[in-house]
């Protein structure tokens, strides 16, 4: 941070009089209202702020870190699935020992007003698990696999979001002095 409280920002280009782009006080550069006159060049932030990156967040630690973590959401959305995907047995199971007897029952000449709906209902019911199961709509097992695939895309994404600087706006770099300074970098 330059010591008028403004973050370094690209205060020059690369041209006549500069060999680089630099990073430097806006204060100092622009109105000469700080005594600050340290200036950073660009390609000196850069190969510091990826050997950052690299250390940090390419380290081991980050890496278990994060695929520990991935690790935990599949586990937790398996889980959820399979327990779905049990009651979704059971019912079906259910279902279908209700239907055998209702159609039984039809067969067999007890058939009243409310055994044809009944059997239809059922058919309906399970017809609708079946499609929960295997269709691609909203709440079926398709699309809950989908989400996780999304999830682990999402995830991976931010991580070389990381790694090319969305999030990583700032970084510590050490200028060669006693003491690192703030630097705030934006790509130009």
């Amino acid at each position: 941070m330059a010591s008028a409280g403004a973050n370094y920002v690209l205060v020059s280009g690369a041209g006549k009089h500069h060999r680089s782009a630099s990073y430097g006080c806006p204060a100092h550069a622009d109105r000469g209202t700080c005594k600050n006159a340290r200036r950073v060049e660009r390609d000196t932030l850069e190969v510091e702020l990826l050997a950052k990156l690299q250390r940090d967040v390419l380290s081991d630690a980050a890496i278990d870190y994060v695929l520990e973590k991935l690790e935990q959401e599949i586990g937790k959305r398996f889980a959820a699935l399979g327990g779905e995907m049990d009651a979704i047995r059971k019912r079906k199971a259910v279902l279908e020992t209700e239907l055998k007897n209702l159609t039984r029952m039809a067969a067999t000449g007890l058939d009243t007003p409310a055994i044809r709906p009944g059997i239809t209902e059922r058919e309906a019911e399970i017809s609708a698990l079946v499609t929960k199961t295997l269709g691609r709509k909203k709440g079926s097992v398709h699309e809950q696999i989908t989400g996780l695939r999304n999830f682990v895309r999402e995830g991976l994404r931010d991580i070389r979001e990381l790694i090319t600087g969305k999030h990583a706006n700032t970084a510590t770099v050490n200028l060669g002095t006693s003491s690192a300074h703030r630097l705030d970098y934006a790509s130009a």
